[in-house]
C-alpha cells in the first residue's frame, strides 16, 4: 500500500489499486477467489464508473502493478469465473524505494493544496477563507460625536 500511495499514479489508478489491496492476502499478493471483484463491484467499491475502472486496470497492468487472468467469455458465463488479480510492485518502484535517501521527505515534489500554503486561512467557512492573511497594524480610531 505504501508503494501505491507514494506512486505518481493518477487518482483513479491509485484508488483502484488501493481498493484491490483491501481484498488481497498480504503473504501472496493474490485476492482469494471468494473475494475476486467484478467490474461492477469495483465501480461500487470505489465510486468510479465502470469505464474508468477498465481504463485504470488497463493502465496499472501495463505499468506492472497488477497481473490479471481473464477467463474466456464462455467460462465467465457458464462457470461464473471471474478475473483474478495478482498485485505486484513494479521493479523500478521497488528499486526506487530501496535506493531512497534517508531523511527524504515523503512530500518531496508534491504541490501543496491551497489550504496548506503558509498564511492562508485554514477554514473554508470563515469570511477570509482563501484570502491571504497579513499583519494587522494598529490604527487609532477617533470617535466622532453625533
Amino acid at each position: 500500500m505504501r508503494a501505491i500511495r507514494r506512486s505518481g499514479l493518477p487518482a483513479p489508478e491509485r484508488h483502484t489499486l488501493l481498493t484491490l489491496t483491501s481484498l488481497v492476502e498480504p503473504e501472496t499478493g493474490l485476492i482469494p477467489e471468494r473475494f475476486q471483484p467484478s467490474l461492477t463491484e469495483l465501480a461500487r467499491f470505489t465510486g468510479l464508473g465502470r469505464s474508468t475502472i477498465v481504463r485504470a486496470l488497463n493502465a496499472v497492468e501495463e505499468k506492472g502493478w497488477v497481473k490479471r487472468t481473464v477467463p474466456t467469455k464462455q467460462a465467465s458465463q457458464k462457470r461464473k469465473e471471474r478475473t483474478s488479480y495478482l498485485l505486484t510492485i513494479p521493479a523500478a518502484v521497488a528499486a526506487e524505494d530501496a535506493n531512497e535517501v534517508d531523511g527524504a521527505s515523503a512530500r518531496a515534489g508534491l504541490v501543496p493544496e491551497r489550504d496548506q500554503l503558509e498564511g492562508w486561512s485554514q477554514s473554508g467557512t470563515s469570511a477570509t477563507a482563501g484570502l491571504g492573511l497579513g499583519r494587522v497594524s494598529k490604527v487609532a480610531v477617533r470617535a466622532t460625536p453625533r
